[in-house]
């Protein structure tokens, strides 16, 4: 009497773990060794990938090689078990000894990130693709070799012809259009989907129909059906809306602020201030520049906050975002930044300084120019006792996916230093969200932190940067994507001294200065970005320069002597388009005096999203 189908395959699948359960031991075993920080270390990852990938396929061999449905001398072709049994206790062997473990010690490296149900879907699914693809072509080409001779030879012609579509592919995406890094994700993503359904069917034909010809045809078709897919995909669900800030939030006031103004806004220079940020927000200016119609903007030579670093590191918060964070503490705070910033040492050049890159001519009539903001709110983080840091490792969670590592502070070459990573981990197969730093033609702005040092009993704060370098530059940094999963490590490092003339005066030890400190971490968090359009006349107003007060020739004239032409003619010059800062010479009695104008009321300017 023929046995139930589930007794059947319980039978065979108890069958498959009893024959093969050292090899699934060992498979295991190498999972828990790849993830040991001694091997990551000492071992190049990519071939790491390369022996995983090589010990998977081994598996999948010699499970469907010891039944082989295209070996007429196997003994499982007579059994009454049938074919669909076997082919289904193997699939689940694959599922339970292979996906399974790699599944769960992976899946172990993403705690403490806080993702959600779905980003451990998308990590979950993205890691089970990539083993099916592996175990499926070794699967099917040793379903459809019926000798060892014929496994190896398919194998090889296998292996050249997914490199060849896989190249080919890639060229044929290049040539339609310039893709994006997130459409490429997408059509891959696609692309491999394809041929795991391709590949699995033509597993499936040659183990139960045994239709080696057909069986044969679909693989060869799903090979080819993947960089085609690929190259031809245009739907891109991971590109996401532009972060931007309100448009009717912000505004502008121009010309020479009114003492009686009860709220003149936050000056960028002294003759531009921004009204309608918060307590906590900060504008950084990205390009400040004039618009041309006939021309791209921003121009060459624009005016920013931002600075193009060359020195490896993702630094570019100001001195402005320093300033929010005074109003957190008690007043008479004495205040210290040490910002990496390769530009702001000394806070945001003077007007004329910050606009002459641009060469304009000083004769030409005022133009319409435009002003691009990126908004950050400073947010609190954590606090902690300073000796928390300085004594053992730490790790605070900045949103899903990010968290900022810190490991115990060091003696090294004479001063102390404090290392850690910006860690993200996420699926790549997801939308990135906030995960995704500011970025505009010539400049991005990713996640920047300031470490606030606080002294409660001496009322002095110390503010550093946390220099953190950019991707693939310093110590400590990595970045490993695979399985559609991005695991990015940016390294920082703090250098720092003790306080040893405070230590002196104080007549105490570095370990009562520690317990004495409180460490708050501090993130810009992004708001969003901002277009302002300034007018002509507007322009006027910002351009001004006040003459001074008291001028050579004054000082000439009082004196009761004629002053002589290279003092006289030494008048502060305009910058272009300005009519209310320049000093222009008449003659009254035989002798010159000085004529200015007044300086134009305060405008407001509105605001518009780009």
């Amino acid at each position: 009497m023929t046995l139930p189908f589930h007794l059947r395959l319980l039978h065979q699948f108890r069958h498959e773990w009893r024959q093969h359960r050292l090899i699934a031991l060992g498979w295991t075993l190498w999972l828990l060794l790849r993830r040991h920080p001694a091997l990551i270390s000492a071992t190049d990852v990519g071939e790491v990938v390369i022996i995983t990938i090589l010990a998977a396929a081994t598996i999948a061999w010699l499970c469907v090689r010891a039944d082989a449905p295209s070996n007429t001398d196997t003994a499982s072709l007579t059994r009454p078990i049938g074919q669909s049994v076997v082919w289904l206790a193997k699939l689940a062997f694959f599922i339970t000894a292979i996906c399974l473990p790699l599944l769960i010690i992976e899946s172990w490296a993403w705690r403490g990130f806080g993702h959600d149900w779905k980003q451990y879907t998308a990590l979950s699914a993205g890691w089970l693709l990539s083993a099916g693809i592996v175990l499926g072509i070794a699967a099917a080409i040793t379903a459809l070799a019926a000798t060892t001779r014929q496994v190896i030879a398919l194998g090889i012609c296998g292996l050249l012809g997914a490199v060849f579509v896989i190249v080919l592919g890639g060229k044929v995406a290049r040539s339609i259009d310039e893709r994006t890094v997130d459409l490429d994700t997408c059509a891959n993503l696609v692309g491999v989907a394809v041929c795991f359904i391709g590949l699995i069917a033509a597993w499936w034909i040659a183990s139960v129909p045994r239709r080696r010809m057909i069986a044969g045809v679909v693989l060869v078709s799903s090979l080819i059906a993947a960089p085609i897919v690929t190259a031809c995909w245009s739907v891109n669900w991971l590109k996401a809306p532009p972060l931007l800030y309100p448009a009717q939030k912000l505004t502008v006031k121009t010309g020479k602020a009114d003492p009686a103004d009860k709220k003149p806004g936050r000056a960028l220079w002294p003759t531009l201030r921004i009204v309608g940020l918060g307590k906590d927000e900060v504008a950084s200016i990205v390009d400040f520049a004039p618009v041309t119609e006939s021309a791209e903007w921003p121009p060459l030579g624009s005016y920013s906050d931002v600075p193009l670093n060359t020195r490896g590191y993702d630094a570019w918060l100001h001195h402005d975002h320093v300033k929010a964070l005074m109003n957190h503490s008690p007043p008479a705070t004495l205040w210290n930044d040490y910002l990496n910033n390769d530009l702001l040492y000394h806070g945001r050049k003077p007007l004329r300084e910050s606009i002459s890159p641009l060469r304009l001519d000083p004769k030409a009539p005022p133009t319409r120019w435009r002003l691009r903001l990126a908004v950050h709110e400073m947010k609190p983080v954590v606090t902690v006792p300073y000796k928390q840091l300085w004594t053992q490792s730490n790790a605070f969670l900045i949103r899903p996916g990010v968290r900022v590592e810190f490991d115990p502070y060091v003696w090294h070459f004479g001063g102390w230093e404090l290392h850690g990573r910006l860690h993200r981990l996420r699926s790549t197969v997801l939308p990135r969200g906030n995960h995704a730093p500011m970025r505009f033609p010539n400049r991005v702005l990713s996640d920047a932190f300031l470490l606030v040092l606080e002294d409660p009993e001496l009322r002095e704060n110390e503010a550093r940067d946390l220099n953190i370098t950019q991707p693939g530059w310093g110590e400590g940094s990595a970045f490993i994507d695979e399985a559609w999963q991005a695991d990015d490590k940016q390294g920082f490092k703090i250098r720092m001294w003790e306080p040893a003339a405070q230590l002196y005066l104080l007549n105490t030890k570095r370990e009562d200065w520690i317990n004495r400190l409180n460490a708050t971490l501090w993130h810009a968090e992004a708001r969003g970005t901002i277009d302002l359009e300034l007018s002509a006349e507007q322009m006027k107003e910002v351009l001004f320069v006040e003459p001074p007060k008291t001028s050579a020739a004054s000082i000439h004239r009082q004196a009761g002597c004629t002053p002589p032409s290279s003092v006289a003619d030494s008048t502060h010059p305009t910058l272009h388009g300005s009519a209310s800062s320049s000093v222009s010479p008449r003659v009254t009695n035989g002798s010159r005096t000085p004529r200015s104008k007044s300086s134009s009321p305060t405008t407001t300017a509105s605001a518009t999203s780009t």
